[in-house]
């Protein structure tokens, strides 16, 4: 439901999963008694992915970002930037993540 999210994010479209990634990978994990555990980095780490929601009406839900190198000027890791909490279009994106991710791992 937020794919821009991914297509900003993504260091190639090679790097992120499909809905159909996701569930042959709980379907495999299931056969072979493995929990499978899904990870969403936020609130840090999040310039890349959300660079597109000011052109989108939504504001900037990143803060403490910057396009440009060293990152290691704004953050221990790339890439910089955390989501704001007052903005209320983070929360919004947030939901619509995790109801994606939580239907792909019901099991």
């Amino acid at each position: 439901s937020e794919p821009n999210v991914t297509i900003y994010g993504a260091y190639s479209q090679k790097m992120s999963y499909s809905e159909g990634d996701i569930a042959n990978l709980a379907n495999f994990s299931n056969f072979h008694g493995v929990r499978l555990i899904p990870e969403i980095d936020v609130p840090a780490h999040a310039g890349a992915g959300y660079g597109w929601t000011a052109d989108a009406g939504l504001g900037d839900v990143v803060v403490c970002h910057q396009n440009s190198d060293p990152w290691g000027d704004q953050a221990l890791e790339p890439p910089s930037g955390q989501l704001d909490p007052t903005n209320e279009n983070t929360y919004k994106i947030l939901s619509n993540i995790y109801s994606d991710v939580a239907s792909g791992f019901s099991t």
